[in-house]
């Protein structure tokens, strides 16, 4: 019997990863001395599928072992985080870096991992500010201004 719940979260993969892959092409890749705002997104899903691909392959050629089954509940954190995820790689070029990244911090932090509202708040400005110093400054890397700041 085939291992269906391995079989759709690889198929899960694949289809995150080849979307990632597609809409990182829409940024400037730039080049290996110089990365541009896509070049990451793009490895990234490459990555995911192939190791998506990998996982299918897996989950076609063993037989299923049994264990717990997932319950409604235990599909709402994995669910969010991907529709989370998601949402964050639609928002970043028409919102701005600044925005989508605060607004996925909070949301992150707040709904799916449950955090106070205000220590939430307090981590996703930090997170914000401290990933725009990395990526801005450090690596000099062009992010998406966004309407507020472009």
């Amino acid at each position: 019997q085939v291992n269906r719940r391995d079989t759709t979260a690889a198929l899960g993969g694949l289809l995150i990863g080849g979307l990632l892959t597609v809409e990182s092409l829409r940024l400037d890749l730039g080049g290996l001395a110089r990365p541009g705002p896509g070049f990451m997104p793009l490895a990234l899903g490459v990555g995911l599928l192939a190791l998506s691909a990998v996982y299918l392959a897996s989950a076609l050629a063993h037989r299923m072992i049994p264990g717990p089954e997932w319950t409604a509940a235990r599909w709402r954190g994995p669910l969010l985080a991907v529709a989370a995820v998601t949402a964050y790689g639609v928002a970043l070029v028409p919102a701005g870096f600044a925005p989508a990244t605060a607004v996925f911090v909070l949301f992150w932090l707040s709904v799916i991992e449950r955090r106070p509202p205000l220590t939430a708040l307090v981590y996703a400005v930090l997170a914000t500010v401290g990933l725009y110093l990395v990526f801005a400054w450090g690596l000099r890397l062009r992010l998406p201004p966004g309407p507020l700041f472009g």
